[in-house]
């Protein structure tokens, strides 16, 4: 039980600042998550994080789908045109819609600049 009132406000201000940057590294703080509803930007870390989980799963879907084309014509020439037009279209797809986020980042960033 409290019995006492706390005040309203920490001494020294009540802002949470961030400790002085440790040498040789990042603050602990720059792992906090962002503000909600707001989207990470695109990093080179974060497209190959994600191009390391985007290529494997295309590459199976893409080969199975290869794999019922050959499967039901009997030529293993249409199972690889079918793997290939669908990886071509798919990475096409992605592609636009990582070019997209980038270029509707970058017009926010413009944005709050203005």
């Amino acid at each position: 039980m409290i019995t006492q009132e706390r005040p309203k406000t920490a001494p020294g201000g009540g802002g949470r600042k961030p400790p002085a940057r440790p040498s040789g590294g990042d603050g602990w703080w720059r792992n906090w998550p962002g503000p909600p509803n707001r989207p990470r930007p695109v990093t080179l870390r974060s497209f190959l994080f994600g191009s390391a989980i985007a290529v494997p799963a295309l590459i199976l879907v893409d080969g199975l789908l290869g794999t019922m084309a050959w499967y039901a014509t009997g030529n293993v020439l249409a199972g690889v045109g079918v793997f290939g037009v669908m990886l071509v279209l798919t990475s096409l797809e992605l592609g636009l819609v990582a070019w997209a986020a980038r270029s509707k980042q970058e017009q926010e960033r413009r944005r709050t600049r203005e």
